[in-house]
């Protein structure tokens, strides 16, 4: 009986990676919820207004990069990625997918105590 139970389990699991395991959501910017110090064209240069995020087995793959994930949950999935600049510091994009409804939200921390910038949301298709 363990034998069977195990072989199932297994059996299962791996469907369900395989099922996320690649996956491509195209994603429409629909808001740049900016501060007045950062307008639409900043904010464009950083989340373009269409965009993809293709999950495969090796991990999350956004605007060309190869992102880090930190959550990923029934809910939301939560990822980053990280900018580095020449004067070794760096800029991070916070991605939150809600699998609930297809929206997404994008926070950034920015180095040297600069104001923080607002979010940017949009939403999401699964192809």
């Amino acid at each position: 009986m363990k034998p069977k139970c195990i072989f199932l389990t297994v059996f299962f699991l791996t469907i369900g990676q395989t099922v996320y395991a690649n996956q491509t959501l195209k994603c429409v910017t629909t808001d740049y919820r900016l501060s007045a110090r950062y307008n639409k064209s900043w904010g464009m240069s950083w989340i373009p207004e269409i965009f993809s995020i293709m999950i495969n087995s090796d991990g999350i793959k956004v605007l060309g990069k190869n992102a880090t994930i930190t959550e990923n949950s029934e809910k939301k999935l939560k990822f980053f990625l990280r900018n580095e600049h020449k004067n070794q510091n760096y800029t991070l994009r916070k991605f939150t997918y809600f699998k609930t409804n297809g929206k997404f939200n994008v926070g950034f921390q920015l180095p040297g105590g600069y104001a923080d910038p607002g979010d940017i949301w949009g939403s999401c298709t699964v192809e």
